[in-house]
């Protein structure tokens, strides 16, 4: 389902222009917006163009990591279920933008774009963003480790955007290091990247 864009009129000089917008919805890498614009940097589109980062919950989903990769190799997924709720960020972002995060996702094969209502925290209302849920040949019945690096990515996103410390600590259970290396379940922080990648 396409996500419904958010028409802006801006200028040009003397003339209008017309920039469409729409709301993205990440949960997973992409909660690490670092990692996101360094994507973009690499396939030539400006991180500028990433409108600000805000909490958002998505009610009546629950996290997986039952996305099949390669090697066995797990990825976060979403799931409908009823009174559970995935936090996430939601930003502005351009369709150049939504391009490259449908190569990153692998749309529409390995992930398909879907439309959802999301509830960013200090509104009272939902809006309407689009996310990626994994499609049925990727989606697993159970959940399967990730890398020391996936892990990595999603939980310095989700603390530097200070998502809940108790869905913070559901993040660390759920995150299963496919490494033999031992992560203790009590780790209370993670390492906030202090330098931002810039566009070149």
């Amino acid at each position: 389902m396409e996500a419904a864009p958010y028409v802006a009129l801006t200028s040009m000089g003397t003339r209008p222009y017309v920039c469409v917008e729409m709301t993205y919805f990440a949960y997973g890498s992409n909660l690490n917006t670092d990692h996101l614009r360094s994507w973009l940097t690499r396939w030539g589109v400006d991180p500028e163009e990433l409108g600000p980062p805000r909490k958002a919950n998505l009610p009546g989903y629950r996290l997986r990591t039952n996305c099949l990769r390669s090697n066995g190799i797990g990825a976060c997924n979403i799931e409908p279920r009823p009174r559970n709720r995935v936090e996430g960020i939601v930003m502005t972002v351009t369709p150049s933008i939504r391009e490259v995060l449908r190569l990153k996702e692998g749309h529409p094969h390995r992930y398909a774009e879907i439309e959802i209502a999301v509830a960013p925290l200090g509104k009272q209302r939902t809006v309407r963003a689009f996310t990626y849920i994994v499609t049925h040949q990727f989606a697993l019945h159970f959940d399967v480790p990730v890398t020391q690096e996936y892990r990595r990515l999603i939980l310095e996103g989700a603390a530097s955007h200070q998502l809940s410390p108790r869905y913070q600590k559901n993040l660390r259970r759920l995150l299963r290091p496919l490494s033999h290396e031992r992560i203790s379940s009590d780790e209370a922080t993670t390492r906030i990247p202090t330098q931002r990648i810039s566009a070149t």
